[in-house]
C-alpha cells in the first residue's frame, strides 16, 4: 500500500498525459480537415477575383498571393508561376523548402525555376546531400547511443535511461536539421526537373 501511494501521483500524471495525447490525436484530423476547407474556400475566391477584377490593387494581389503561399516571402510573379504548374500545391511547397538553392528566371519569352549558379553543377549538390546524410547518421546514432552501444549495456536500467534522456534532446535536433537540409536539396531538384505548366492560365481560375 505504501508503494502504491508513493507512485500514485506519477500514475495520475501519466494517465492525464496519455488522455491529452489521445484527445490531440483524435482531434487533429478534424482540425486539418477544417483548415483544408478554409484554404480551398480562400483560394477559390481569390483566383476568381483575379479573373474578374482586372483593376485589383497590386497590394491586395500581393497579399492574396502571400496568403495562398502560407505567408512565405515570395513575389507575386513567383507564386503565379508556381500555381500554373501541374501539382501546384507540391510545387509551391518544394519551392518554399528549397528556395535557398533556386531562383525564378523570367524573360519576355520564358519563365522557369532554375538553380542558382552556385548549385547548377550536380557535384555541388551531391556533396552537400552526402554531408547532410553523414551528419544525420552520426547524430541520430548518438541520440539513441544508450540503446545501441555495448558500453551502455554495462550500466543498470536507471543509468541507461538517464543517459538516453540526455542524448536524445542533445543530438536528435541536430540529426533532424541535417535530414531537413538534405530534403531541401531533393525538393529543389524535383521542382527543377518537373515543371509542366497548364495549357492555359484560365484553367486555374474556378468558374
Amino acid at each position: 500500500m505504501d508503494s502504491l501511494m508513493k507512485f500514485l501521483p506519477f500514475i495520475i500524471a501519466l494517465a492525464g498525459a496519455l488522455t491529452a495525447i489521445w484527445k490531440f490525436i483524435i482531434d487533429l484530423p478534424r482540425g486539418l480537415q477544417g483548415s483544408l476547407r478554409e484554404e480551398y474556400k480562400f483560394a477559390r475566391e481569390f483566383l476568381s477575383d483575379l479573373k474578374f477584377q482586372k483593376d485589383m490593387h497590386p497590394f491586395v494581389r500581393e497579399k492574396g498571393y502571400q496568403a495562398v503561399s502560407g505567408g512565405a516571402e515570395l513575389s507575386g510573379a513567383e507564386i503565379e508561376y508556381l500555381l500554373e504548374l501541374h501539382g501546384s500545391v507540391q510545387a509551391l511547397r518544394k519551392f518554399v523548402s528549397g528556395r535557398q538553392y533556386l531562383e525564378f528566371y523570367t524573360t519576355v519569352a520564358d519563365q522557369k525555376i532554375r538553380f542558382k549558379s552556385k548549385y547548377v553543377s550536380p557535384w555541388s549538390r551531391n556533396w552537400r546531400k552526402s554531408l547532410h546524410a553523414i551528419l544525420y547518421f552520426i547524430f541520430s546514432s548518438c541520440a539513441v547511443g544508450p540503446l545501441l552501444l555495448p558500453v551502455f549495456k554495462l550500466l543498470n536500467a536507471d543509468k541507461s535511461f538517464t543517459a538516453l534522456m540526455i542524448t536524445i534532446p542533445l543530438f536528435f535536433p541536430i540529426a533532424f536539421l541535417a535530414l531537413k537540409a538534405a530534403m531541401r536539396i531533393n525538393n529543389a531538384e524535383s521542382l527543377v526537373k518537373n515543371q509542366v505548366r497548364y495549357n492555359s492560365r484560365r484553367s486555374l481560375v474556378p468558374v
